[in-house]
């Protein structure tokens, strides 16, 4: 670790709520070791659909004392063509449309990745399209969390490559997997938020071509609210991600795994509002820490990651 520069945190906002909590401690517990070796490490969180991104940030990686600082950028570098946006209120199931419209973009070439809610839904909608499909049944493909590893990275090795035209997903291909350039993208039901619908339509052109984006509403109500009020999609921000990093169950646990990792000194500041001696003479009366010459050394058995 002494010679750690940089820890990248992808899609930060996805560390929100407990989750969140334990990032937040998993990096202050990685911070402590590498001042250990007098490393200090320039951390970078990377997202593009958060409304609170200075808070996040904040809130995961803490207050640094000698001068840390936090920046935020805002203004994307990246390039972007031209996008449109559809919303289709069916008379049909939304499963069905979305099928026709896979088979129209197949006809006309376009890369196109479909979004469905459940696996359930993802297995049968790939199913229903290969058999219509035609000519293109081999090029259609349905991605899941539930497959294998290798069968997974076969699929989007394909994607990448232009050999498959269409993978139908849940949300396993929201973010974090590089699948290459895509046209289309259709949104088989609203996926619940402003931020997950950006990120599931930020698959389609991701250079400078054009993409086109289709959100199929179902019968939901939040479907039907937001299919009739597009300009409350549009004209808001992506919900803000909210952390609370000490909360007192989640800090207890790292604090233990702090111990395990480095002695603490008597004295030492770990948690931000929450006394850290407290905390760490409660470990020693339930004979979890034993002080010692001026320090809490770990004395349990086990190894306390693993709770």
């Amino acid at each position: 670790l002494a010679s750690l520069a940089f820890v990248v945190l992808d899609e930060a906002h996805t560390y929100r709520g407990v989750p969140g909590a334990h990032m937040a401690q998993l990096l202050r517990r990685l911070d402590r070791v590498c001042l250990r070796y007098n490393a200090r490490p320039a951390r970078v969180l990377c997202t593009a659909t958060v409304g609170n991104p200075e808070e996040l940030g904040r809130n995961l990686l803490g207050e640094r004392d000698e001068g840390g600082r936090l920046e935020t950028i805002t203004e994307t570098g990246a390039p972007q063509g031209k996008r449109h946006v559809v919303f289709l209120d069916p008379e049909e199931s939304p499963s069905t449309l979305a099928i026709r419209l896979l088979q129209s973009a197949l006809a006309r070439g376009l890369r196109t990745i479909v979004y469905c809610r459940s696996r359930r839904m993802t297995e049968l909608i790939g199913m229903w399209a290969a058999d219509k499909a035609g000519p293109y049944r081999d090029r259609i493909s349905a991605y899941r969390a539930g497959f294998l590893p290798e069968e997974r990275r076969d699929i989007e090795a394909r994607m990448a490559s232009g050999e498959l035209l269409a993978v139908v997903s849940t949300s396993a291909l929201e973010l974090g997997i590089d699948i290459g350039q895509l046209d289309a993208c259709v949104l088989c039901g609203y996926p619940g938020s402003i931020a997950s619908t950006w990120q599931e339509a930020g698959r389609a052109g991701r250079r400078k071509n054009t993409a086109l984006t289709i959100l199929v509403a179902s019968s939901s109500a939040l479907d039907q609210y937001i299919v009739n009020h597009p300009e409350y999609f549009f004209t808001r921000s992506p919900e803000n991600a909210l952390v609370h990093p000490d909360n007192l169950y989640v800090l207890l646990g790292h604090v233990k795994c702090a111990a395990y990792e480095l002695p603490f000194e008597e004295g030492e500041t770990y948690a931000q509002g929450v006394s850290t001696k407290e905390l760490l003479d409660y470990l020693c009366e339930e004979h979890i820490l034993n002080l010692t010459g001026g320090r809490y050394y770990w004395m349990a058995e086990g190894f306390p990651a693993a709770d």
